[in-house]
């Protein structure tokens, strides 16, 4: 709905509702909060996310992934979109961990 459909969200978008929900600085209850970021989190303890494929004609035009990292004692927020032939959340997933892990952010 909101990669085909009249809801237009970008990764700004994204990456807001990400840093608002990591600050607990949405309108909801924190316990609520808490729960949407244990059901976005992955296998590792420092990283979490949520990928996001566009399949369209036959195969993937779109992915996503949006995600938190614990790095020492911060914390970041990010968003990886990439469009083309066979792009995908799964690759987008990858393309971040590799991004954060050449910053020295992500240990894998």
């Amino acid at each position: 709905f909101w990669l085909d459909g009249p809801l237009k969200v970008n990764a700004y978008d994204q990456l807001s509702l990400m840093r608002r929900l990591y600050e607990h600085k949405l309108p909801f209850q924190t316990s609520h909060l808490a729960t949407v970021q244990e059901l976005i989190a992955l296998d590792d303890d420092s990283l979490s996310g949520k990928t996001g494929s566009q399949f369209k004609d036959g195969g993937f035009k779109m992915g996503w992934f949006v995600g938190h990292l614990k790095s020492g004692d911060k914390q970041y927020v990010f968003v990886t979109n990439i469009k083309g032939k066979d792009a995908s959340g799964k690759k987008a997933k990858a393309i971040s961990k590799n991004i954060l892990a050449k910053m020295g952010l992500y240990k894998g």
